[in-house]
């Protein structure tokens, strides 16, 4: 059977003859340039060698045949998971529906737009998280969105454009497919023109701001509060012309100003405002820093170019906190697999610092900043090196040695045969493996490695061998152990439950808002506490929680004072990343 997104992915490329671009499946699937790659993989390891989704540069995928037995397969697979389908784009039709309406909308009336029963609408608004966080609901009046429409233009350039089939909202404005190539044509211009280069991101950011202000305008959707009045760019004012004279739009100052805003966050200006930010977030920066080395004796010790970086972001980051928006992350789950320690950090110990109340997709922006100083890294392994030949082969071969071994976490120690024999027992504490030139040594320990005291290739070769299994025995009983020590028994769940009913007795804080739903359907929450440990539950039934049905819990505990940071993250990293 193919999975939901499998599923859509096909549907996409058969029914696109002339080819589909994968920008534009990213878009609509919500979802990293790896993801999409990796499902249409899958799709073709299912399909015929005839049926093979292929892809062109210009065209994009495209599929030239689907057979009876792909067909039925389709219809299949759609009736498995119809429920889902139905589900998400219901979703979508009910937020977009309500950002289209000018006020309350009865509960009648909305269930009429999209052919429900009341008493159908009512079960899908109680079970999706997302329609419960947004929607106001009065029992009198109806249901609304209660927004300020700058706010709903901000969301509406994060998600409307995702989802095709909110298209028909707009079928009666005018010729958008035109507008919206026009629209970008402009926009790509005028950046080249001022050297005004920022992400992609950014700029598909800016671009959709731009065209929700232009269909927001025309279907007399006005701004109900008060926008600012901010200096205006000469890129603004080029773009705002031109969209009056090729388009035939005008915008109002309001909207001018808004779209000003919006490309202040893209690349923010140097004005007196943004050093005086980036001196309390410095100071913000170091009172972080020294706290995470006072409790967990790591250093954050950036350079120039990293600290630069960072501060620029965080100016961006207010200046988006201020207007109440995020920017869309479709790395977050990858990130939040690889970096489960910084994750933690950053929820538990910057935000509080930075005073950030932000959503998951920022946190994860901020993470990659921090990783390479606080994830937890291999310890260093002593390999002992054993030879009475002279100093300059000794010199050579090490300097062989430590080419082969210059990616791990590996020390030589080299001494000569007599040292070695005196104190073989203190020195074999904390030593990976013994390689020597000495056949004495060997007949003393049957677990050294005999090579050539002129190392060839050969030996060098043999040496990588048994480095690996070392290597493999060694981190697969330090894990074998740290699993014994912090992991205990899977909980199996066997009946219908509420996860929060499940994880009410866990020590965890705020983690409804910064928990982690990880690929694979698996559930991550974690919290510093008294104790170090991690609790699983599998759910024979699997659980509903914000959209995903989680087969899987994992909830990890660590104590700041256990002093065991490295390898406790060891094996919540083995855990995230091996199901």
């Amino acid at each position: 059977m193919l999975t939901y997104r499998q599923l859509l992915i096909l549907s996409y490329i058969a029914s696109m003859t002339d080819g589909i671009q994968l920008k534009y499946l990213m878009n609509v699937l919500q979802t990293s340039e790896k993801t999409v790659k990796n499902e249409i993989k899958g799709l073709n390891q299912l399909l015929s060698l005839e049926e093979q989704i292929t892809y062109d540069s210009k065209k994009g995928y495209s599929l030239n045949h689907i057979s009876s037995q792909t067909q039925q397969l389709i219809e299949q697979s759609f009736q498995l998971n119809q429920e889902e389908y139905v589900d998400k784009d219901r979703t979508n039709q009910i937020l977009m529906i309500l950002l289209f309406e000018r006020d309350y909308i009865s509960m009648e009336n909305l269930a009429n737009h999209l052919f429900l029963s009341k008493s159908m609408l009512s079960r899908h608004l109680d079970k999706s998280w997302r329609l419960r966080k947004y929607i106001e609901v009065s029992s009198i009046k109806g249901l609304r969105i209660p927004w300020s429409e700058l706010q709903k233009r901000n969301f509406l350039a994060k998600y409307f454009f995702l989802n095709t089939s909110t298209l028909p909202l707009l079928e009666d404005c005018f010729d958008l497919n035109r507008v919206m190539d026009q629209l970008y044509s402009i926009v790509q211009e005028l950046f080249i023109k001022h050297d005004y280069y920022v992400s992609g991101l950014a700029f598909t950011t800016f671009y959709n701001f731009l065209l929700i202000t232009i269909v927001r305008n025309q279907q007399q959707f006005l701004f109900d509060e008060n926008i600012l009045p901010i200096p205006v760019s000469k890129l603004m004012l080029e773009i705002y012309d031109a969209v009056q004279k090729d388009l035939g739009f005008t915008l109002s100052e309001s909207d001018l100003w808004s779209c000003q805003r919006k490309l202040n966050e893209l690349n923010v200006i140097d004005t007196e405002k943004k050093l005086l930010s980036h001196n309390v977030l410095e100071q913000q920066l170091i009172l972080f820093c020294q706290k995470i080395s006072d409790e967990f004796g790591l250093e954050i010790k950036m350079n120039a170019h990293q600290k630069k970086q960072f501060l620029l972001h965080m100016h961006k980051l207010k200046i988006r906190q201020e207007n109440d928006i995020d920017v869309a992350n479709f790395e977050k789950r990858t990130i939040n697999n690889s970096y489960p320690l910084t994750a933690q950090i950053i929820r538990d110990y910057f935000l509080p610092i930075f005073q950030l109340d932000i959503h998951e997709s920022e946190i994860a922006y901020i993470i990659p900043y921090f990783a390479s100083f606080l994830e937890p890294s291999k310890e260093t392994k002593n390999v002992l090196y054993i030879s009475d030949s002279t100093p300059s082969l000794i010199h050579d071969s090490i300097q062989k040695l430590e080419a082969i071994t210059q990616d791990r976490q590996i020390s030589w120690k080299v001494f000569p045969q007599y040292y070695y024999q005196a104190r073989k027992e203190e020195l074999q504490v904390n030593t990976l493996m013994v390689v020597t030139t000495e056949v004495p040594v060997i007949v003393n320990n049957p677990q050294a490695l005999l090579v050539s005291k002129m190392l060839m290739s050969q030996d060098i070769d043999l040496v990588k061998l048994y480095l690996d299994g070392c290597l493999r025995r060694e981190d697969q009983m330090q894990l074998l152990e740290d699993e014994r020590k912090y992991v205990l028994p899977t909980i199996q769940v066997q009946q219908k439950v509420n996860l929060l009913d499940v994880l009410q007795n866990e020590y965890l804080g705020n983690y409804q808002t910064y928990d982690l739903v990880l690929e694979g359907e698996i559930g991550y929450f974690a919290a510093f506490t008294e104790k170090s440990q991690i609790q699983i539950y599998e759910f024979a039934h699997p659980v509903l929680y914000k959209d995903h049905h989680l087969k899987k819990v994992i909830v990890a505990n660590y104590c700041i004072q256990d002093n065991k940071l490295n390898r406790f993250y060891q094996v919540v990293r083995k855990l995230l990343t091996t199901d």
